[in-house]
């Protein structure tokens, strides 16, 4: 053991090598997310694991026998509930496959697209090293198996959100490049709620409030560029709202009223979901964070200490990861309507924080 520390200590520290630079990790992060698709699509077609996969498969379907692509219908009813870029893509694969079980390629794509980002975050959080690790933990996690091969909207809007988050923080450390990485952040932003509401909008903020006040104050906002984000938000979402209120009358209450505020309160009209227990929601949530959720608590005391504007910039790193993982379960334990996949945006915050376990017990700093 002795001769081991002596080893660690005579090499560089994994921690002095945090830098912004995240160049190196650009391969590994292609390689893990073209590996990570090619095994999750094997046997593509085999039995869903989810009993409503069908429903967003339908109504893609009938996107193209009715030439529709404004109005989603199921069984040939308008089916309003939710935005339709799930839809959208869907569709696209059946215009060119024809409708089979290949539309799960929309979540296949989307998990090899949060696995990249969340490479590329994490390499920008702790290292190049901890970055794959990253990738690692969140293709052998779970709950991302599950999403990944089931097509709804879950594993798009986690892609959203993960995307989100690194270009902000890439936005943090961009100098003259700051306005390209935050049109970046608002254009993924503006796909997360097409795919699904405010939700994402919702997740997205919690840590993004909290953590610029934390190292900026009220100032850092202006940094944001609001103006520029609210443009490019609403050049994304506002078209086809415009077009399905126009088409349907009541459609602004339904969505902004009935689908969002009262399906939030398990009020929704009519109830066509029974929401979970937060027992159960959490337990899910741990379940599909398995195996890294054993490592998660090692991380706490850091974040903590991270907390603090004058802390580590590795300890404010996992404060930050917290606030996004914690806020969001922290939000649907607030909703009777919660389901236990609603958790999954908080999966490559567990796996970040793994890889900042397994930097730090390389570095014997456990």
């Amino acid at each position: 053991m002795e001769a081991r520390a002596q080893a660690v200590a005579d090499r560089p520290p994994v921690v002095a090598a945090i830098r912004p630079r995240t160049s190196g990790v650009a391969g590994w992060a292609i390689a893990l997310a073209l590996a990570a698709g090619a095994l999750i699509a094997f046997r593509l077609e085999l039995p869903p694991f989810f009993d409503n996969e069908g429903r967003y498969a339908e109504v893609a379907r009938e996107m193209v026998v009715l030439g529709d692509y404004v109005t989603p219908h199921l069984d040939f009813a308008l089916f309003l509930n939710k935005p339709p870029l799930v839809y959208w893509l869907a569709a696209l694969v059946f215009h060119v496959l024809g409708p089979s079980e290949w539309a799960r390629l929309v979540s296949v794509a989307a998990g090899a697209v949060a696995l990249f980002a969340t490479c590329r975050l994490g390499a920008l959080l702790y290292g190049e090293e901890a970055g794959i690790v990253a990738g690692v933990a969140l293709m052998t996690s779970v709950g991302f198996v599950l999403e990944a091969r089931t097509l709804r909207p879950d594993m798009l809007m986690t892609a959203a959100v993960v995307v989100t988050l690194w270009c902000w923080r890439r936005a943090v450390v961009a100098g003259r490049r700051r306005t390209s990485w935050l049109a970046g952040m608002y254009a993924a932003l503006g796909a997360g709620m097409l795919t699904k509401g405010l939700v994402p909008a919702v997740v997205v903020a919690i840590p993004l409030v909290l953590v610029t006040l934390r190292d900026e104050g009220w100032r850092g906002f202006r940094r944001l560029r609001p103006a520029l984000g609210l443009g490019i938000v609403v050049a994304i979402v506002l078209p086809w709202h415009l077009l399905a209120g126009y088409r349907h009358a009541g459609f602004l209450w339904d969505y902004v009223v009935n689908q969002h505020l009262l399906f939030f309160l398990d009020r929704k009209l009519p109830r066509d979901s029974s929401g979970d227990s937060l027992a159960f929601f959490l337990a899910a949530w741990a379940a599909r964070a398995t195996p890294w959720m054993l490592l998660i608590p090692l991380t706490l005391g850091e974040a903590a200490r991270g907390a603090r504007r004058d802390a580590a910039a590795t300890a404010r790193a996992t404060a930050f990861l917290w606030t996004w993982a914690g806020g969001l379960l922290a939000f649907f334990s607030c909703a009777p309507s919660r389901l236990e996949h609603y958790s999954m945006p908080a999966l490559p915050a567990v796996a970040l924080l793994a890889a900042r376990v397994w930097q730090r017990a390389w570095a014997l700093e456990l």
